[in-house]
């Protein structure tokens, strides 16, 4: 007995696997599961990262007890409704870790809610480029904007790929699948007397939010995850931690004279860790109530004054920022690292000139 099990296992090493737990070995950078089925040893890559591994163990030997698994059927039985099944489970392993934000995986959620009312029945093998296309017309056909339809077609395309990562499929039957440009779209202007405006509208724990957000291009959640450790008053500058940011790059911003008035003016936390805009109960402010919170200042607005508060949100506040750098002539790079972006072609699309910017730069013809 202990002859044959030296065998197996020098069986493995020889293919480069090595025992890391039960179940679990590596190979290179990657974790695999080992378990049985009816019968078979299934194998399964699943990720670079042994708690994602350890979880993923937990849910496939729950399905084999369960009589949910079925071992690899490259797309000819497997439906996509359970092929997105999958999908999550492994993806919400990952949420409150540095590879996947709850807000990403809520995402996730809706888009593959609507690839499944199209889709969930149908067999993977059956989904190809035209299937894509007709679910593309029609959801823009709904008045859905493009860019919402990139993202369902961009994550179809994810999950596609990582079911071939997986040994589920041959291959993406997607792959060839553009996105679609995401011209045209309007961005409102926010002169210095709407500036104003918005801010009197308020309440007022979310004044400072909202100038802060003007004035440093920050997102919503990364304002919101500010601690008093990460503001620097000798420096005037504020940091931003890379476990906060979309693109998990962390960046500092200087503050101008109104955002240091308004970091001046906050209550001090009794310590580092404690956040610049805390709720009620001295936790970190929820992103999703905040958001509501303006939504409801923007819709007071719009019943008031209509014009540019017709379809305005809290990230526009980041393209605000963006253009009043731009038309003030400040180097694009310099802009980049600002808004934290990994490429130019987000800034170009964030920073549009303003109608009296171009009316100016005409009138030098003159």
């Amino acid at each position: 007995m202990g002859f044959d099990m030296a065998k197996k296992s020098a069986k493995k090493e020889r293919y480069g696997f090595s025992r890391v737990l039960k179940n679990i070995y590596k190979r290179g950078d990657t974790y695999y599961l080992q378990f049985m089925c009816d019968g078979k040893r299934i194998i399964e890559a699943v990720d670079d990262n042994i708690r994602n591994a350890q979880a993923m163990l937990g849910i496939r030997l729950k399905e084999v007890k369960e009589g949910r698994y079925f071992d690899k059927p490259k797309g000819k039985q497997l439906f996509f409704k359970e092929l997105t099944r999958r999908y999550l489970d492994e993806v919400e392993g990952k949420v409150g870790t540095a590879q996947l934000k709850p807000k990403t995986c809520q995402r996730y959620k809706t888009s593959i809610k609507m690839l499944n009312e199209r889709f969930g029945e149908k067999r993977v093998k059956d989904i190809g480029f035209e299937q894509v296309e007709n679910y593309r017309k029609e959801r823009l056909g709904d008045s859905v904007s493009p860019a919402t339809v990139n993202r369902d077609i961009t994550l179809l395309k994810a999950i596609m790929n990582w079911a071939v990562k997986k040994g589920l499929l041959n291959e993406n039957p997607v792959r060839q699948v553009k996105k679609m440009e995401e011209t045209g779209e309007r961005r409102p202007e926010l002169s210095g007397d709407d500036e104003e405006r918005l801010i009197e509208a308020c309440p007022n724990w979310l004044k400072p939010v909202v100038i802060i957000a003007i004035y440093t291009g920050m997102r919503m959640g990364e304002i919101l995850s500010l601690r008093w450790k990460d503001v620097d008053l000798k420096k005037g500058s504020i940091a931003i931690r890379g476990e906060t940011t979309k693109t998990r790059k962390g960046r500092s911003i200087p503050m101008t004279a109104r955002v240091r008035e308004i970091v001046e003016a906050l209550p001090r936390g009794l310590h580092g860790d404690m956040p610049l805009f805390p709720s009620g109960k001295g936790h970190e402010r929820r992103v999703g109530k905040v958001s509501g919170k303006f939504g409801e200042v923007i819709k007071k607005l719009k019943g008031q004054f209509g014009g540019i508060w017709e379809d305005f949100r809290f990230h526009d506040l980041r393209h605000v920022f963006a253009t009043r750098l731009i038309e003030r002539g400040v180097n694009i790079r310099v802009i980049q690292g600002l808004l934290g972006h990994k490429t130019l072609a987000m800034i170009i699309r964030y920073g549009d000139v303003t109608a009296e910017a171009k009316r100016q730069a005409i009138q030098q013809l003159n």
